[in-house]
């Protein structure tokens, strides 16, 4: 954790906050455990107010680093100038604009209430008190490996690696003949698939002249090593569909030896796209 050099007047003020503040409402619906857990927005309804009243605020900022983790910075203020600040660090189950989102808000949940130490009723307590029992007796999942399965499932952004994530899940739990975790990974693949197609009917796909317009950039970024394929796909989902063989042109650049040489980046980019389409014909 990072400090200003005092931060005497934040943590008075930060001890009258804690003193006004409640657990975080729980609101947000867990498909697996059929039960509650705090949401990001519950956890700032719950802190928003006392925070202000004692002049402190916060921001969060995100970040990648080189291995493709999501880093989100949490910084506490105080109206005099001092600070706190913690960061926490998270790996994306998939890399993909679903996979990345759920993890920021993770991070974002998680740090938040980390720095300033408002609990969540259930404060993801059951997992570490060893709630669940398989079916079998004794040998149950524990709620690490569950939380694993679920966020492959919520990451999933086909319909295919949604398949591909359950058989997974409902193998693992299969396997420990727990018959309520099985229904549980059976829920929560039926509500992500739902999401899924509502996706695919509301989100345009990306026109292809846009994408043929702005394939040189982001290829540059790839072969730069400032983005992966993967981060640039994600970036783009976001906005648009991509469609297979938009996503397979911008993963192709790897296999491409980036042009050397006096060039601008506009210009290496340009000699990458062109060879992409020679090697592709």
């Amino acid at each position: 954790m990072k400090t200003s050099e005092s931060i005497a007047k934040l943590a008075e003020a930060l001890a009258k906050a804690q003193g006004q503040m409640g657990a975080a409402i729980k609101g947000e619906n867990n498909p697996f455990f059929k039960s509650k857990y705090s949401d990001l927005a519950s956890v700032i309804d719950a802190i928003k107010v006392p925070l202000s009243e004692n002049g402190l605020s916060f921001v969060q900022a995100t970040d990648f680093d080189e291995s493709s983790g999501v880093i989100v910075e949490t910084r506490l203020m105080h109206s005099s100038g001092e600070w706190i600040e913690s960061r926490i660090k998270m790996t994306p189950a998939k890399q993909d604009a679903q996979g990345i989102g759920s993890c920021v808000t993770y991070a974002k949940r998680y740090g938040l209430q980390a720095l300033v130490g408002v609990p969540s009723d259930d404060d993801d307590g059951e997992g570490a008190a060893g709630r669940r029992e398989s079916g079998g007796g004794g040998n149950g999942m524990g709620d690490v490996a569950i939380a694993g399965y679920m966020a492959e499932m919520d990451a999933a952004a086909t319909v295919a690696d949604l398949q591909a994530a359950f058989s997974a899940a409902y193998k693992a739990a299969e396997s420990i003949k727990d018959k309520p975790l099985m229904a549980s990974f059976i829920r929560a693949k039926d509500l992500r698939k739902k999401a899924i197609d509502l996706s695919l009917k509301t989100m345009p796909t990306y026109p292809q002249a846009d994408f043929d317009k702005n394939l040189p950039a982001w290829l540059n970024l790839i072969s730069t090593g400032k983005k992966t394929a993967d981060q640039i796909i994600a970036m783009v989902g976001s906005k648009a569909t991509l469609t297979e063989q938009q996503q397979i042109t911008i993963r192709a650049v790897h296999q491409v030896e980036a042009p050397t040489g006096e060039m601008s980046e506009a210009e290496r980019a340009e000699a990458v796209a062109r060879e992409m389409k020679e090697s592709q014909q």
